[in-house]
């Protein structure tokens, strides 16, 4: 991001328009955005008579994630008592509000965790750092090499962008796109013990399950499929 680097080389804005596009944007950056369903109902698009199937799926993909957290917290926490009074959750939390862009408080109560709003919260973080960095980034990679065809920048006296903008737009590529950790592998060795174990393969179970369901149908570009999701963003 600093001047002269990848986004204002590679990208049409310069580094001053960029910046001045975070400065005016930042504060409409909003944690919710990353829940399909409280997200769908704010901008109105659920329950009004007409198809959503991309909403559909994206919220598929969210109950999935909110399931595993749902049974992983219930597991170890007997109670939102215990949940609310423990030191590393309140602690993990704080650093979270303080961090993230206008905080957490528009998605739970800071003041009265509960076991289902801590779900959410960290089904959410999982969405973001799959399924809606699929959507945004990695799903269009297929146009970034055309910069012969749509230049990242027209400069106004008809000459082509630097060579070094093509060879960054390769690396940026190939950064983006080589084999990752897939979200559908089994990760229960990270587990705490061997129920926890169980509960990461019944995670897995559920996304094969809804891989399953979606390759009955037919198939569709615009779809997020489980066997396409990378366990973190892939930059």
């Amino acid at each position: 991001m600093v001047e002269g680097g990848d986004f204002d080389s590679m990208f049409s804005f310069t580094h001053k328009g960029m910046c001045k596009l975070f400065a005016r944007t930042f504060n409409d950056s909003f944690l919710r955005v990353n829940d399909p369903a409280e997200d769908g109902r704010i901008r109105g698009i659920v329950s009004q008579g007409f198809a959503t199937p991309t909403q559909q799926n994206i919220e598929d993909l969210f109950n999935v994630f909110f399931d595993h957290v749902k049974r992983y917290l219930n597991h170890y926490y007997d109670t939102d008592t215990a949940v609310a009074g423990n030191h590393d959750i309140r602690q993990w939390l704080e650093q979270l509000e303080k961090l993230i862009t206008n905080g957490i408080g528009d998605v739970m109560n800071l003041r009265g965790v509960t076991r289902q709003d801590l779900a959410r919260l960290i089904a959410r973080l999982i969405y973001l750092v799959t399924v809606q960095h699929e959507m945004v980034g990695t799903f269009l990679w297929n146009y970034q090499l055309w910069t012969h065809r749509q230049p990242t920048r027209v400069y106004k006296d008809g000459r082509r962008e630097p060579l070094d903008v093509y060879e960054r737009l390769v690396n940026a590529n190939f950064n983006l796109n080589v084999t990752r950790a897939q979200l559908m592998a089994d990760y229960s060795n990270v587990a705490l013990d061997q129920s926890g174990k169980e509960l990461f393969r019944k995670f897995q179970e559920d996304l094969h399950a809804l891989q399953q369901k979606m390759d009955s149908e037919m198939w569709a570009v615009w779809k997020m499929y489980p066997n396409k999701l990378e366990v973190n963003i892939n930059a």
